[in-house]
């Protein structure tokens, strides 16, 4: 999962530099929180074995307030948590 997720990392700060010169798009915690929670719904049914299934069968991970559901908003929205990995406040986040 930690290669995975810096392959992510790295493609969304790649695509941002690319569309808006700079990395003020980029999030690194929601980044690696959403990588988090969909490896985790992924260990939950590996019976699934395309994204529309998956997509079905999780539609919460397509929220855009998910996060929020483990980070409190001053938390999330921090300038610590664009630029770096913050742990979750309000609860933990699957492993």
């Amino acid at each position: 999962m930690e290669r995975a997720t810096e392959r992510m990392a790295a493609g969304i700060r790649a695509f941002a530099r690319h569309h808006s010169g700079t990395l003020e798009k980029y999030h690194d915690t929601i980044t690696r929180a959403f990588v988090r929670l969909v490896a985790a719904h992924l260990r939950e049914t590996p019976e699934l074995d395309n994204f529309a299934a998956f997509a079905v069968a999780h539609p919460r991970l397509f929220h855009p307030d998910l996060p929020f559901a483990f980070y409190s908003k001053s938390r999330l929205m921090s300038a610590e948590a664009r630029t770096g990995w913050l742990e979750p406040d309000l609860r933990s986040l699957p492993m």
